[in-house]
């Protein structure tokens, strides 16, 4: 009877959410798609002046948008900023405004949905003062006896994590044992704890994570971690001076190498999950000859790759975008951290700005992928992207390595470094947010 049930309730979910109506329902939806929906619609009602409109507030609803909880004008005020039609004046105000009323006016989820519209307009000032509100309330539990995480342990531990609230292993173990994490998963925190303070990981804790053989590799050596932003500078000698050249997603022989600016050595590269599904189908999983170790994101992507090539060693890096508060990690910083588990004598980073630079060095993305399509709109990837691989997590994550001393950079990278978040944002919003959406005079 049990098991009738349970498969009447599938089979039902399952038509359900075939109906046109349902389907269209926001937590039946990619928030890919439901954030520029509502940006649209926003401008839609701006161009009526009716974004005060009852058919408004429920179609906003509809995509899961409710900020009832704040006063009539901020909303206001907000649906203007959203829909691109403001002064620059009014944007101000309306960052002064949201950074002094009490995180509690809204529900965590609503000021994270706040978070990811103005990132989509460009918008990273305000976008953070929103993700702000919201972490607030995720850590709630740590210091309330009787708080309950607002969507789950992982996400306010992670919370504590990146804000600095738990930065010492007692204060983990507490809050561990109180959300009852136990084992392989609480040694998973305990160590992005320690790699995040910069502390120095036994080698018997890693033994646990990784025994593919890459520590003793990497062991004291000195590192260059190079990105893919384009550059001027004649960087190739300091390049291949070091011990170990890491690049990402090398993907063919030669791939954003030369002989003035970004050296010719690669020894290891970092793959994601897409680039490696493109290797698999444009070069049959064979990775190119000068690499000896190519890390993936997941491990059956790596013994796949492995078994297409026995002369290099294959291995899945330390993945923790499963232990963020809100968004997950670019292909930097999640090297970063997973290099930095390791006794590395140093990690020196090139070609890095943190996104400041909106392109990539041509060839890049392989031939026929998705994103070798999209190159020519990189600014509107970026802002897409943005929603998800959040601006913030990628800066306090690599500042923090940085603050560390575990990572070091170019003059490029650490000129980022230097600013601290707010001026990092500001500039972000120049590159992004003045030619792509926002409309700084209203129409009379």
């Amino acid at each position: 009877m049990y098991k009738f049930i349970s498969m009447f309730k599938r089979v039902a979910f399952h038509v359900l959410v075939l109906m046109p109506v349902v389907k269209n329902y926001h937590r039946f939806r990619n928030k890919l798609d439901l954030i520029p929906e509502a940006a649209a619609l926003l401008e839609r009602f701006q161009a009526y002046r009716t974004l005060d409109s009852v058919v408004l507030y429920w179609r906003l609803r509809w995509l899961g948008i409710n900020i009832g909880g704040l006063k009539p004008s901020i909303r206001r005020d907000i649906f203007s900023v959203l829909s691109g039609q403001y002064l620059v004046q009014e944007l101000r105000s309306l960052e002064d405004r949201l950074e002094n009323i009490a995180p509690s006016d809204l529900p965590c989820e609503q000021w994270l949905v706040l978070h990811n519209l103005f990132c989509f307009r460009g918008l990273y000032v305000i976008a953070q003062t929103c993700r702000e509100h919201a972490r607030k309330i995720a850590i709630l539990p740590f210091f309330q006896h009787d708080a309950r995480p607002p969507i789950s342990w992982i996400n306010s531990i992670a919370a504590a994590l990146e804000g600095g609230e738990c930065n010492d292993h007692s204060m983990l173990d507490s809050i561990l044992e109180k959300a009852k994490i136990m084992g392989p998963k609480a040694a998973k925190w305990h160590l992005l704890l320690s790699v995040l303070n910069g502390e120095r990981v036994l080698e018997s804790k890693l033994a646990k994570l990784d025994n593919s053989g890459f520590s003793e590799f990497i062991k004291s050596k000195n590192v260059a971690l190079v990105g893919p932003v384009p550059t001027q500078v004649d960087d190739a000698l300091n390049i291949d001076s070091n011990d170990v050249v890491i690049r990402l997603n090398h993907s063919f022989s030669g791939k954003g190498t030369d002989s003035i600016h970004k050296g010719l050595r690669t020894d290891v590269s970092y793959f994601n999950g897409g680039q490696t599904k493109a290797i698999t189908k444009l070069s049959n999983g064979i990775l190119p000859p000068e690499i000896s170790w190519g890390c993936f994101k997941f491990k059956d992507q790596a013994l796949e790759i492995q078994q297409l090539n026995v002369d290099k060693k294959c291995r899945a890096f330390g993945e923790f975008n499963g232990m963020t508060f809100y968004g997950s990690y670019n292909m930097v910083p999640l090297a970063a951290l997973d290099l930095t588990m390791f006794d590395c004598h140093s990690v020196k980073i090139f070609h890095v700005d943190m996104m400041l630079t909106a392109s990539r060095y041509q060839g890049y993305y392989p031939r026929n992928s998705i994103s070798y399509r999209k190159d020519g709109d990189t600014k509107q990837r970026f802002l897409r992207g943005s929603i998800v691989h959040c601006p913030v997590l990628q800066y306090r994550t690599l500042h923090r390595l940085w603050e560390n001393k575990k990572i070091y950079g170019d003059k490029s990278f650490q000129k980022v470094m230097a600013m601290g978040l707010n001026e990092y944002l500001k500039e972000l919003e120049q590159v992004y947010s003045d030619k792509v959406h926002v409309v700084c005079t209203k129409q009379n």
